[in-house]
């Protein structure tokens, strides 16, 4: 029986075996060599993405957990070279050349044309385990049993989700007004998304990679880098490992340093071509940082008068004559004891903390803790008050960052939200980006921003009071987790509630008698929950 990929990878990882990723390389090579011909448009350029990707491969082959699925991981890292290739600056030449060829490319079906540009995208807009169903039913061609059994569902389950994986990706399509039956879309994409790759480019790859473990420093961003007569060094010097078993000393050396001054001759070309875009940016974001931080201010100002407000009545109604300031003191005792119970709850329940919190001021948390904490339902409220009011903070960093991408990408929506590193502020912890995901808007139904794909949170901390913050190109909403719940449960029974009385409840506590499964009332409960107590 053959090695699996995981086995395969371990042996390299392990024994530096280069028969076991060379069988890796065999294995993928056309699949990565056709998703990135695809993006960029050039058998030369997509040559030299495939040596990246293979490359971070074999750095990544001891961090790798078991559970990978290869073509997954090595359709998203695909994914991002091609994306960096295409917006660097210093391939502009080269994507002027590659459209002037375009027409010639010998693609005899109109629909495959229009589908090619689009369809890495598309694949990479569907969630983890959709992506992954249609990358091994139809890019690897596996059979729904085997694709079952890396997704760990049953053949039905899995026939299941690659049909629902498929006419989500048919939907994207029609989105951008290409309409295509399920069929024809997976014919296509079965018989066309994975080419061969030119003969000779996995004996290059493996040449890359074993010259990047004997220098210890070659990037992806270098490989990238890399021209034809440098690919053809390193397989020349491949070959002879495989015909001696080693480099000499010295030869190595200086072949990390010539590879080191390649590096460092694109850094300067890259840097030099952005250098004079750089006044410009900086002066446009520092403008839209301070409109930013108005607009947040201003929203808060009014919570803040209201605030003040109620202290000085508070303060007039208690204080006796004469005693207004020791009752002034008392009040403010009071609201710092308030302050510091909410924090205790974060200390005790550790995993209601968000990084976020680290972004809000004392004043945010006067604000969350003005309402009684006299119960378990007010004292959640309160809580999820504060990672609301962090997360709008976050939001509005990730509001601004977005525009700048699209400004900068001619409207387009990231591909990941890695892409927005570098349109952050850089004062932002980078890894507050973990918890917030892209998802289809159409996902989302109770907030419209009028695009595609959107930015929210992966999943709230309380389902019951947590806000969730839904942020596009052209501006931000907000609803809450559990509206979402409510929608999606109640929907039927709104139904059958307008059936009987001819109009539409007025209240979810009108559909109580038409619940039925065990979803519903739970979904009910938190309802319940949600609106009790409330201050």
């Amino acid at each position: 029986m053959a090695d699996s990929d995981f086995q395969l990878l371990r042996q390299y990882a392990n024994h530096q075996s280069e028969d076991a990723f060379a069988e890796l390389v065999r294995r993928y090579v056309d699949l990565v060599y056709s998703a990135a011909l695809r993006q960029v448009r050039s058998g030369h350029l997509a040559e030299e993405i495939v040596q990246a990707v293979f490359v971070d491969l074999a750095r990544s082959a001891s961090r790798l957990p078991a559970e990978t699925v290869f073509s997954a991981w090595l359709y998203q890292v695909t994914r991002r070279a091609a994306i960096d290739v295409v917006r660097s600056e210093s391939r502009r030449a080269a994507r002027e050349q590659i459209a002037g060829t375009m027409s010639n490319d010998d693609e005899s079906e109109d629909c495959w044309n229009e589908v090619s540009p689009l369809l890495d995208e598309g694949v990479a807009s569907l969630s983890d385990k959709d992506r992954i169903a249609i990358l091994l039913r139809f890019f690897e061609g596996k059979n729904l049993r085997e694709v079952g059994a890396s997704l760990g569902l049953s053949e039905g389950a899995a026939q299941k989700r690659v049909s629902r994986a498929l006419d989500r990706l048919r939907q994207y399509f029609e989105r951008r007004n290409i309409r295509l039956k399920t069929d024809l879309l997976a014919d296509l994409v079965a018989s066309r998304s994975v080419r061969c790759a030119p003969l000779g480019l996995g004996l290059a790859v493996s040449g890359s990679v074993a010259a990047s473990s004997l220098t210890g420093a070659l990037g992806v961003a270098q490989t990238i880098a890399m021209t034809t007569m440098q690919k053809t060094i390193l397989t020349g010097a491949f070959t002879l490992i495989v015909g001696v078993g080693f480099f000499e000393h010295q030869r190595a050396e200086r072949l990390g340093t010539e590879l080191a001054e390649i590096r460092m001759q694109n850094r300067d070309v890259i840097s030099g071509l952005e250098s004079s875009h750089a006044s410009q940016e900086k002066a446009l974001e520092a403008a839209l940082e301070r409109n930013t931080g108005l607009e947040e201010k201003t929203k808060e100002l009014p919570k803040l008068r209201a605030e003040l407000a109620r202290l000085r009545q508070e303060i007039e109604q208690r204080a006796p004559s004469g005693g207004v300031v020791s009752q002034a003191e008392s009040v403010a005792k009071e609201i710092a004891q308030k302050v510091s119970a909410l924090k205790e709850q974060f200390d005790a329940a550790p995993d209601s903390w968000i990084p976020e919190l680290n972004l809000v001021t004392e004043e945010d948390w006067i604000l969350a803790a003005s309402g009684p904490l006299d119960s378990n339902a007010n004292i959640r409220r309160a809580m999820s008050r504060i990672r609301g009011i962090a997360e709008g903070r976050f939001g509005a960093h990730l509001s601004t960052a977005l525009k700048h991408y699209a400004d900068v990408h001619e409207g387009r929506f990231p591909a990941e939200l890695r892409d927005l590193d570098e349109f952050l502020d850089g004062d932002l912890d980078r890894s507050l980006l973990d918890r917030w995901t892209i998802l289809d808007s159409a996902e989302i139904e109770s907030v419209k921003l009028g695009t595609d794909f959107v930015i929210t949170q992966k999943a709230p901390v309380d389902d019951v009071f947590d806000q969730r913050h839904v942020i596009g190109p052209g501006g931000r909403g907000s609803t809450d987790f559990l509206s979402d719940q409510i929608q999606q449960h109640f929907r039927a029974l709104s139904e059958a509630f307008r059936s009987d009385h001819g109009s539409w409840p007025r209240d979810p506590s009108d559909l109580l008698p038409y619940v039925q499964t065990e979803e519903q009332r739970t979904a009910f409960e938190k309802w319940q929950l949600a609106n009790s107590a409330k201050p």
